[in-house]
């Protein structure tokens, strides 16, 4: 009898370290799990918030590229005034220049027939005569 009692006492005491072990072997596979969940949650945070960092830097990247071409038209489109007006400003210089020149030319052409006029008394007409 005392053979028997001594087995049940031997596996009933085997099947609570078992238990113990399996339960302890459980609460470490769920606090593995656990950090695993955790680990991998903060990972996606990580990336959504270099996700948005990228964005926000592609943002601010593309309105810095904006400004900076709308300068460059900007001034490429008041080079483009400045060189039309000093473009039309020669235009009618050289028109002024031209027109004093055919009214240069008329005086002398008038001058002259007053001479030939004076000179030889033949009037061409338009003259002083």
């Amino acid at each position: 009898m005392a053979t028997k009692i001594q087995s049940q006492w031997r596996g009933w005491t085997a099947r609570c370290e078992v238990s113990a072990l399996r339960a302890k072997a459980a609460a470490a596979a769920a606090a593995a799990e656990k950090a695993a969940a955790a680990e991998k949650a903060a990972a996606e945070e990580a990336a959504r918030e270099a996700e948005v960092r990228s964005r926000m830097a592609t943002k601010i990247q593309s309105q810095w590229r904006g400004w900076t071409a709308r300068c460059e038209v900007s001034a490429l489109r008041a080079k483009a005034a400045a060189a039309a007006a000093a473009a039309e400003k020669a235009a009618a210089a050289e028109k002024a220049a031209a027109e004093e020149a055919a009214r240069e030319a008329e005086v002398r052409s008038r001058m002259a027939t007053s001479l030939d006029c004076l000179m030889w008394g033949v009037c061409f007409g338009g003259c002083c005569c």
